[in-house]
């Protein structure tokens, strides 16, 4: 009973996961500078990069940052964890007073 009860918080916290980062993907902040045009996509630290434009013309580059992605990784899963931690605890809680 209780190895079922985790693996089902297990896959809670992968899909809450799963929908933060997605959430984050779609929050995006255009930066049009004179000599650069490029968004920036994530929260909290921009880990993707999409440049239209330079100084030289148009481009069309893609810059992931890998650091700041495990940075955004580990913090939506403390997120999540912090997230099911208060929701077990309430509802335990709840189910006592019953």
């Amino acid at each position: 009973m209780n190895k079922s009860k985790s693996l089902k918080n297990f896959f809670l916290t992968v899909i809450i996961i799963l929908s933060l980062m997605l959430l984050s993907l779609v929050r995006s902040e255009n930066f049009s500078w004179p000599d650069a045009v490029h968004t920036s996509y994530g929260i909290p630290l921009f880990w993707l990069t999409h440049q239209v434009s330079s100084i030289a013309g148009p481009v069309d580059l893609w810059h992931v940052h890998p650091m700041d992605l495990t940075v955004n990784l580990l913090f939506w899963f403390g997120i999540a964890s912090l997230i099911l931690w208060t929701f077990n605890k309430f509802k335990n809680e709840l189910s006592i007073k019953i």
